[in-house]
């Protein structure tokens, strides 16, 4: 059995663009590129990293002509323990491998078939393990970011969405997000049908603080948290992950998790975290699972609702 130790999403990802960089300079593969004593035939093995370095040559050189496919670049996605990194374009093909502490778990490339706006990946070596799905895909845009969506997860993903756990500008673990720079925080919903945005919003929760409890300060870095009695709780969906916003100048104030310590499903226990110097959470202060663009600034609500 392997044992998988704990890599972050960014730090694989930057750590697998200065490798592919070097093999696209240099012609040089490092240990981090294949197995050593793989056998040839392997998707694991050095003979393979080599076919996979001249796919992702022709893919690099398809991203930097002038009008590439705005779904076309390097993904990457984790749990913390297993990260998982794809380039695609659609005429050069796609490249995807797993890596972990161990180094890579896994690899396969072939090509790419865009049909009705969805994208799939037709694999010229099988992969080791189960991790690489075919697709197909679904491109979705939401501010500076994209995501490749598989059709199978579109339910996923929109919950998720609704329950902020895409929008607070880390990584998404479970998606491919584009790596592009710098993640921001995310406002609104994606760009996606009809069908996906009133599924998204129907489950979006806004709460208001009833009361607070139990103020606690950080003797090292003097920020409070604060657990907040709200007005809603799981029978309205405010279930275990959710991520809730406070929107106050550009940025997120607050990121706060429920916290069931009582038996109670008529409302919930926000544990909410106060950096210094922050205002503090007061009864009828408002989060929510999406942070909204509005005309001022940074909001809770939904300004389409308030036009109504």
């Amino acid at each position: 059995m392997k044992i998988r130790c704990y890599l972050p999403l960014l730090a694989m990802s930057i750590l697998s663009a200065c490798h592919r960089h070097q093999a696209w300079t240099n012609d040089k593969l490092t240990p981090f590129d294949y197995v050593v004593n793989a056998p040839s035939n392997s998707p694991l093995s050095k003979d393979t990293a080599l076919i996979v370095q001249k796919v992702e040559r022709q893919i690099r050189a398809e991203l930097d002509s002038k009008d590439p496919a705005w779904w076309a670049g390097e993904y990457g996605r984790g749990d913390g323990y297993v990260n998982d990194s794809l380039m695609l374009s659609p005429r050069s093909g796609f490249s995807f491998a797993t890596h972990g502490c161990e180094g890579l778990y896994d690899r396969t490339f072939g090509s790419v078939v865009e049909t009705n706006g969805l994208v799939a990946l037709h694999r010229q070596v099988e992969p080791v393990e189960k991790g690489f799905r075919a697709g197909p895909y679904l491109p979705v845009r939401w501010g500076n970011r994209t995501f490749l969506i598989s059709t199978n997860e579109l339910g996923n993903f929109c919950k998720d969405v609704a329950r902020g756990r895409c929008g607070s500008g880390g990584s998404a673990s479970s998606y491919l997000v584009k790596i592009n720079g710098d993640a921001v925080q995310l406002y609104d919903l994606p760009q996606m049908d009809k069908s996906c945005t009133a599924t998204i919003l129907s489950l979006v929760i806004a709460a208001s603080v009833v009361r607070v409890e139990n103020v606690l300060t950080n003797s090292e870095s003097g920020a409070l948290s604060a657990y907040c009695r709200m007005d809603k709780g799981t029978d309205d969906g405010l279930g275990h992950g959710a991520v809730f916003f406070h929107g106050v100048q550009e940025h997120t104030v607050y990121g706060a998790f429920p916290d069931f310590r009582r038996n109670d499903r008529s409302n919930g226990v926000l544990q909410v975290w106060i950096p210094k110097g922050k205002s503090f959470p007061r009864p009828g202060m408002k989060f929510s699972t999406v942070l909204w663009k509005g005309p001022n600034g940074p909001t809770v609500e939904n300004p389409a609702e308030r036009k109504k």
